[in-house]
Order: structure tokens, then C-alpha cells, then sequence
């Protein structure tokens, strides 16, 4: 048995095991899922706020595309992010949806580095959107407690040190990308001495030197994170509605602005396939912090509506693209496409 199939067992494990500890802690309450079995148009309706935050980060990676000068049309690119999602979520391997999405790309491609670079670059994205919105989030409910005067009951220790706690990741994530993207720091002995030490180094020299033309073409780095940062909107406003479904009323407009994109920003944690176990743990526990419950069952919800889209929908596409053979994709540059280029 080789080491890989040992450590999925390992993670397949984990997260079972997570969920049977939070079920014999009670943390689980099943009375409270079957709320919102029995609401399935709330349930359908967050399911249509998740693709449509899909829809979003399909958009943001072909504008990174544009940064090497690639157009791909939008629905080869929806498909596979609908078979990386697929190979994320309903296979817990260690085969990651972005490596899969990554070969698919790069499959026959000449320039397969600097394609590979926009998937690398498209999930810090996403990660550093995640980031940025529970820093504006904690940047509003530091706001709400000052102005009003007086802290109340929900301002403890433990949630000034959360917010502290993504002020400063904030603050690394910002500060680590500009470096890393700059050009100078690029020809320091420090980052050659990296490159030496990296593993593939032949590879992730290529992949690095990708990546920094995002730093060369910063108008449409910063058109993705924007597409990103408003597609956030669409998976908050769906978590919104399985909190409704659930008739998780008690927290408060400031309270639900920081809460969700934290516990986002853990389900985000790549422990487990899909968040799975994760996102349980973070969800509770967070909420804990505000003295409420039902975080747990919130995160389960929030994970059985994206399983399902990935299962249903991009399941379905993989069988369909896989029978055919999985083909390459058609790209084209962009000097080519008329009417089209960065905005």
C-alpha cells in the first residue's frame, strides 16, 4: 500500500471521525437539518446562489487567462471548473480538483506553465478574497462596537483576537503577494536561493516566472479580484438562506457580516476534501463565540448543496467530456480575438 492511498485512508478517516465525535457531543442535531429538508425552495434557492458564485470564479480565471495573453472561451472554462469542483469534492483522494482542472488545460498546450500559473493564481485569488472580506467584515463590527459606545455581550476576548487574527493574515497575505510578484525581489539572491532548494525546480521556475506577469498586468489582476469579491456576495447571500432555512435568526446584521466570511476563510482550510470536517469544526466555533449554536448544522447544510452541485452537475460533465475522449481545450490569443483584450 503506497503512501498516498495510506493518507487519503488518513483524511477519509479524519473527517469521519470528526463527524461522529460532533454527533456524540450532540453538536450535530438532526431534528435541526430536518428544518430545512421541510423548506426545499430556500434550499433550491441557496443551491442557485452557489452556482451563480461558481458562474463568478469562472469569469475571474479567464480574466487571469488574459494576464499570458490566452482567451478560452466561457464554456470550456466552466467545464472544467465544474470537473475540478467534481474531482474536489466527490473523490476524497489526494487528486486535488485544481491539478485536474490544471492537466485538462494544459493538455497539448505549448505554453503549459503559464496556464498552469492562472490555476495556481486563481485559487490564491480566491483564498486572498476570502481574507479580504472578513477583514472588511472585522474592520465593520470594530467600527460598530466603537460607535456605539459601549461594547456588548458578544465582545470577548476570544473574538478581538479573531479579528486580530485576520487583520494580520490580511496584512501577510498582502505584504507576501507584492513581494512575490515584484520584479526586484524576483533577482534577489534569497528568492534564487528558493528556487534552488524548490522541489521540480526546472517547473516551478517556469510556473514562478508565469505567475509574475500578474504583477506585469495589474488591471486585470485586480478585475478578477473584483469579480471575485463580488461572486463572495452570492455564496454569503446563499449561506444567508440555510441559516433562514434552519431559523438561525439570532444573530445580528454586524454579527452574520463577520461570521460568514470567517467561516468561510476555515472551510477554505485545505485539511480535508471540500472543507469536510473543517468547515464543521470552524462553523461551531465561531458561532460559539457569539453564544449561539447551530453553526454545525449550518456548515452541513452549506456542504450538501455544494457536494451536490458538483456531484449532480459536474459529475455529469466529466462523464460526458471524459467519453470524448478529453480532448484539449481551444486557446487563442488574445491579439487574435478582435473586440476582445483586458479591460
Amino acid at each position: 500500500m503506497n503512501r498516498r492511498l495510506l493518507w487519503d485512508i488518513a483524511k477519509l478517516a479524519i473527517v469521519v471521525g470528526v463527524f461522529a465525535a460532533l454527533y456524540k457531543a450532540g453538536k450535530i442535531d438532526i431534528d435541526t437539518l430536518r428544518l430545512a429538508t421541510a423548506r426545499p425552495a430556500l434550499v433550491l434557492t441557496a443551491a442557485f446562489l452557489v452556482f451563480t458564485a461558481i458562474v463568478f470564479t469562472v469569469e475571474r480565471w479567464r480574466r487571469l487567462l488574459w494576464a499570458v495573453d490566452v482567451h478560452i472561451g466561457f464554456g470550456s472554462a466552466f467545464t472544467l471548473t465544474l470537473i475540478g469542483m467534481f474531482f474536489s469534492h466527490a473523490l476524497p483522494g489526494s487528486v486535488g480538483g485544481d491539478i485536474v482542472k490544471a492537466y485538462y488545460l494544459a493538455k497539448g498546450q505549448s505554453q503549459r506553465a503559464a496556464l498552469v500559473a492562472t490555476v495556481v493564481f486563481d485559487r490564491l485569488l480566491g483564498l486572498y478574497t476570502m481574507i479580504l472580506m472578513a477583514t472588511l467584515a472585522g474592520a465593520v463590527v470594530w467600527a460598530y462596537v466603537w460607535f456605539s459606545g459601549y461594547p456588548p455581550q458578544w465582545w470577548s476576548g476570544g473574538v478581538q483576537a479573531l479579528i486580530g487574527f485576520v487583520f494580520a493574515l490580511f496584512t501577510a497575505f498582502t505584504v507576501g503577494g507584492a513581494l512575490f510578484m515584484s520584479d526586484s525581489m524576483s533577482r534577489t539572491r534569497f528568492m534564487k536561493k528558493v528556487m534552488e532548494m524548490a522541489p521540480f525546480r526546472e517547473k516551478t521556475e517556469k510556473i514562478y516566472s508565469a505567475a509574475r506577469k500578474f504583477g506585469d498586468n495589474p488591471a486585470v489582476a485586480f478585475t478578477a479580484l473584483g469579480i471575485s469579491f463580488f461572486g463572495q456576495f452570492f455564496l454569503y447571500g446563499a449561506i444567508w438562506i440555510l441559516a433562514m432555512a434552519l431559523e438561525l435568526n439570532e444573530l445580528t446584521v454586524p454579527q452574520f457580516l463577520f461570521v460568514i466570511p470567517v467561516c468561510i476563510l476555515i472551510n477554505a482550510i485545505p485539511a480535508a476534501p471540500g472543507g469536510l470536517g473543517v468547515g464543521e469544526i470552524g462553523f461551531g466555533a465561531v458561532f460559539a463565540l457569539f453564544g449561539y449554536g447551530k453553526g454545525v448544522e449550518l456548515a452541513v447544510m452549506y456542504h450538501a448543496v455544494s457536494i451536490a452541485i458538483s456531484v449532480a452537475l459536474g459529475g455529469v460533465i466529466y462523464l460526458v467530456y471524459s467519453s470524448r475522449g478529453g480532448g484539449t481545450v481551444t486557446l487563442k490569443r488574445l491579439e487574435d480575438e478582435r473586440g476582445e483584450g483586458p479591460a
